[in-house]
C-alpha cells in the first residue's frame, strides 16, 4: 500500500519546511485571522496569552515525539493503546468537527468579501472546487507544496496590513495607545468573561491533542527520526505564534480605540487607518480570504479521507480490495466529504432556517471530548483498557449539555465554560478509568 501510505501521509518523510507549513496552513484559517483580530481588540496584550497557549500545545507533544512513527492517525493510535470501540467512536466525532470546521471557514470567508466582490458565492465556490481538485490529484506532498506559496502571499498581506495598523496605532495619543495595549485585567473580564478566557485558553493549549489533521501532519515527518519530529513541533509553535497569532492581535490591538467594531467587520476596518492604500485594501482583503479558505479545506479534506479510510471503514472490507481500488475509495471520500462540507451541510441549515453560527460548538465539542484517552493514551503507565471510549461520551454530554442548559437558562458562564467542562470531563474520568482498570488487572 505504498502509494496509499504516500498520497494520504507522503511517506512518512516530508521535510521540516513542508511540515511547518503544513502545520500553519491548518492554524491559518480565516477564522483564525478574525479570531485573533478580534481577541486584540478586546483584551488588548492579555490575547497573547492566550495566542502563545496555542503555540504551547505543540511543544507539549514533544515529549511524545517517538509515538508517531509507528501510527496512522490520532484515531489509530486510540484503537492500538486501546480498544477499535474508542477508535471508532474518536474518528467519528472528529469527522463530525472537520466537517463543520469546513462549513465555518468557507461561510466567513463568504461573509467577509461579500461586499467587495461581486458573484462572490461563484468566486468561493470556483476556488473551493480548485481547492479539491489538486487535493485529489496530489495528497498531502502536493498540498505541503502549494501551501508553501499560498502562506508566503497571506503573510505578506497580513504584514502590510499590520505595518499600517503600528504605523496608526502610534500616531494616537500616549494615552489611547497605552489603554489599546494594556486594558487592565478588569477589562478582560467584562469583556471574555472569567470562564470565556479560561475557556479560551484550555482550547487553545489541547488543540494539537485532539487535532487529526495536525496529527496527520506530524505524522507525515515522523519516519525520519524522533529528533526531527520534535523539531517540526518545535518550528511549527514558534513560526505560527510569529506569524498568524501576533500579527492578528496586533491588528486587532490597533482598532481597540474604536466603538463601532464587530467580529464579522474587523479586517474591513482596517481601512480607516489605510486611507491612502484604500485602492488596495478590498483586494488584499479578499486574496487572504480566498487564500486562507484553500489552505485550511485541503488539509480538512486530507485528513477527513484519512479518517474514513483508515479509521471508519471494515478492515474487512478495505482487505478485500486492491490498492488501485482503495485508492479510488479514497479520491471518492475527497470529493463526496468536500461537496457535503462545502456545500450539503450548508443547504441542511438553511432548509431548517437554522444559523451556522448557532452551532459553532459542534467543532469544539466533538473534538475536545478525546483529551482524556490521548493524554492517558501519550503519558500514563498501565495496561491498556477496553472502556476509554467512555470519557469521550460522557465529555459530549457535558459540554453540549452545558450548552444547551445555558441557552435555556441565559447563563454566559455555562455556555462560555462549556469546552472546559468537556476537558475536565474527559481527562479526569480517563484518568479514573485507567487507574480502575491498572488495579483490576494487578489484582
Amino acid at each position: 500500500m505504498k502509494r496509499i501510505s504516500d498520497f494520504l501521509l507522503a511517506g512518512g518523510k516530508l521535510s521540516t519546511p513542508a511540515i511547518v507549513n503544513l502545520l500553519l496552513s491548518s492554524s491559518f484559517g480565516l477564522n483564525a485571522i478574525f479570531y485573533g483580530a478580534w481577541l486584540g481588540y478586546s483584551i488588548g496584550i492579555w490575547a497573547l496569552i492566550i495566542q502563545c497557549a496555542w503555540s504551547v500545545s505543540f511543544f507539549l507533544l514533544i515529549p511524545a515525539a517517538r509515538r508517531f512513527s509507528s501510527i496512522t492517525s490520532l484515531h489509530d493510535f486510540l484503537g492500538r493503546q486501546f480498544d477499535p470501540k474508542t477508535k471508532l467512536i474518536a474518528a467519528l466525532c472528529s469527522l463530525v468537527g472537520i466537517s463543520y470546521f469546513v462549513v465555518w471557514e468557507m461561510n466567513i470567508a463568504l461573509s467577509t468579501i461579500t461586499s467587495l466582490l461581486p458573484n462572490t458565492a461563484f468566486v468561493i465556490g470556483f476556488f473551493a472546487t480548485l481547492t479539491i481538485v489538486f487535493t485529489l490529484l496530489f495528497g498531502l506532498r502536493g498540498n505541503a507544496f502549494i501551501d508553501t506559496y499560498i502562506n508566503l502571499i497571506k503573510i505578506l498581506i497580513l504584514l502590510a496590513i499590520c505595518a499600517l495598523a503600528i504605523g496608526h496605532l502610534f500616531s494616537l495619543p500616549t494615552e489611547t495607545v497605552h489603554h489599546s495595549i494594556f486594558p487592565s485585567f478588569g477589562a478582560v473580564i467584562a469583556n471574555l468573561g472569567i470562564m470565556g478566557f479560561i475557556t479560551n485558553i484550555v482550547f487553545n493549549v489541547t488543540w494539537q491533542f485532539v487535532d487529526n489533521s495536525s496529527w496527520q501532519t506530524v505524522i507525515a515527518g515522523a519516519k525520519t527520526s524522533s529528533r526531527s519530529t520534535a523539531r517540526n513541533l518545535k518550528y511549527s509553535g514558534l513560526f505560527i505564534f510569529m506569524t498568524v497569532n501576533l500579527l492578528s492581535s496586533i491588528i486587532g490591538i490597533s482598532l481597540a480605540h474604536q466603538s463601532n467594531v464587530t467580529p464579522d467587520t474587523i479586517l474591513s476596518m482596517t481601512s480607516g487607518f489605510t486611507a491612502q492604500y484604500s485602492f488596495l485594501l478590498p483586494a488584499g482583503i479578499i486574496i487572504l480570504s480566498i487564500t486562507s479558505m484553500m489552505s485550511l479545506v485541503d488539509g480538512m479534506l486530507l485528513t477527513s479521507a484519512l479518517t474514513i479510510h483508515m479509521d471508519i471503514m471494515p478492515k474487512k472490507l478495505l482487505a478485500k480490495l486492491d490498492e488501485k481500488k482503495r485508492m479510488k475509495l479514497i479520491q471518492l471520500s475527497i470529493i463526496v466529504v468536500g461537496l457535503l462540507s462545502i456545500w450539503g451541510i450548508e443547504f441542511i441549515l438553511q432548509a431548517f432556517r437554522v444559523n451556522l453560527f448557532d452551532f459553532l460548538y459542534i467543532i469544539v465539542i466533538s473534538q475536545l471530548s478525546l483529551i482524556g484517552p490521548v493524554v492517558v493514551g501519550l503519558y500514563a503507565k498501565g495496561k491498556k483498557n477496553r472502556w476509554m471510549w467512555m470519557p469521550i461520551v460522557l465529555a459530549l454530554i457535558v459540554g453540549f449539555g452545558s450548552i444547551a442548559m445555558g441557552t435555556i437558562t441565559g447563563s454566559k458562564e455555562l455556555v462560555d465554560g462549556a469546552g472546559t467542562f468537556c476537558v475536565i470531563t474527559s481527562l479526569v474520568t480517563a484518568w479514573i478509568i485507567q487507574q480502575a482498570y491498572s488495579k483490576h488487572t494487578l489484582a
